[in-house]
């Protein structure tokens, strides 16, 4: 779900940098500016408003809400498995960037992000056992994170295509910290709901140890998506119009 909430700002930053193509609600920022971290900042900003809309001749989409249906994350091993898809996400275009280093001459980017809140409904499916439990059951599930951040680093390189000079990320290292939520599953969610209204209170008191299964997966996960889909952007320009000169 995250590689949409980092996917708004790394397209701000890629498209920010564009002139002949872009439309007048992009900022420009040009490779040789000083103050380049500040100007692509700012453009983040600027952009945040059409972010939220989705900007479909970019191939972005919408931030609020964010909807996931193609997304199936699973999670698990011998004990239990459990398996989510249709995600729809509110609170993505709240983000707040904390830093932002650009190093393009080695084409580094390192971004640090967080989301105050972010409110996520998905269906999941439970099998296996959990604690004393022999799980088996499906439904609706809720989520209230708060606090949400991510450290990312990505590297990129040039290459030639069609007689032009393209550029790609190629390598990506992501690292979510999620500091509290909130996690509930739908009334029904098991047959016997005593036994739903035992997991609820079995998920709520062992919070930290479902964040330690989850986030090894989920950070591979959004390290995949959100390369193969920033690549895509990319392709829509030019080395030099991604990053002019002046």
């Amino acid at each position: 779900m995250a590689h949409r909430f980092l996917l708004g700002f790394l397209c701000s930053v890629f498209i920010s940098s564009t002139i002949a193509k872009i439309p007048s609600y992009i900022h420009v920022c040009k490779r040789n500016d000083p103050e380049l971290d500040k100007c692509v900042l700012n453009s983040v900003e600027i952009l945040k408003p059409k972010l939220v809309k989705g900007i479909p001749e970019l191939d972005i989409p919408a931030l609020e809400p964010l909807s996931l249906k193609d997304l199936v994350l699973q999670h698990g091993g011998r004990a239990l498995k459990f398996s989510g898809t249709n995600y729809i996400i509110h609170g993505a275009s709240n983000y707040e960037i904390d830093d932002l280093k650009l190093d393009l001459p080695n084409k580094v980017f390192q971004v640090q992000m967080r989301f105050p809140k972010i409110v996520l409904d998905a269906d999941y499916e439970v099998a296996g056992k959990f604690l004393s439990f022999n799980l088996q059951g499906k439904g609706p599930v809720n989520v209230v994170a708060e606090n949400i951040d991510g450290k990312a680093i990505l590297k990129g390189k040039q290459l030639m295509k069609n007689g032009k000079e393209y550029f790609i990320l190629d390598s990506m290292d992501l690292k979510l910290n999620l500091k509290n939520y909130e996690l509930k599953l739908s009334r029904g969610f098991f047959k016997d709901q005593a036994v739903t209204d035992a997991i609820n209170v079995a998920l709520h008191e062992n919070k930290r140890e479902i964040i330690n299964l989850v986030r090894p997966r989920l950070e591979e996960v959004v390290k995949d998506v959100l390369l193969d889909t920033a690549n895509k952007i990319t392709n829509h320009f030019t080395y030099d119009e991604l990053f002019p000169e002046s």
